[in-house]
């Protein structure tokens, strides 16, 4: 009975040393991203300031049915045509949604060029149009 308390102790160990390895390298991993991620709420707020660049890089048709306002559709591979000369300006990159990797990778480009006032919105356009915050484009009838 001893034996089993005893293995039961050390697999109870091994496992919890495992699970704290796991969640470190979680969090390291995390912690190297080059950007922040940003609410809708902080967004919005941001909105139409100077010096705040908002970078869509979804597809062309999601573009056309709705975006944020004022944001700028990045339409080409060449993400140096949409970034801003002055490399501490704020910019925020968004795609579709939490499962988009485009914003995330468009994000990383923009760090290895040197901006380093970076920002990701997870919730993408889904996410913005859901919460009912204001779009631009064909279906809004807005420019």
């Amino acid at each position: 009975m001893a034996n089993k308390n005893i293995a039961s102790m050390n697999l109870f160990i091994v496992l919890f040393i495992l699970l704290a390895s796991f969640a470190a390298m979680i969090t390291t991993a995390y912690a190297r991203e080059p950007y922040t991620i940003i609410s809708m709420d902080e967004v919005a707020q941001r909105l139409n300031k100077p010096k705040v660049h908002i970078l869509d890089v979804n597809v062309l048709e999601l573009w056309e049915k709705h975006h944020l306002p004022g944001a700028v559709h990045v339409d080409s591979p060449d993400l140096t045509r949409f970034l801003p000369i002055d490399k501490t300006a704020l910019i925020i990159f968004y795609c579709a949604g939490p499962m988009c990797s485009m914003a995330p990778a468009a994000a990383r480009e923009a760090a290895m060029l040197g901006y380093r006032n970076i920002y990701v919105m997870e919730d993408g356009i889904q996410g913005w149009v859901m919460a009912g915050k204001p779009v631009e484009g064909a279906k809004t009838g807005k420019p």
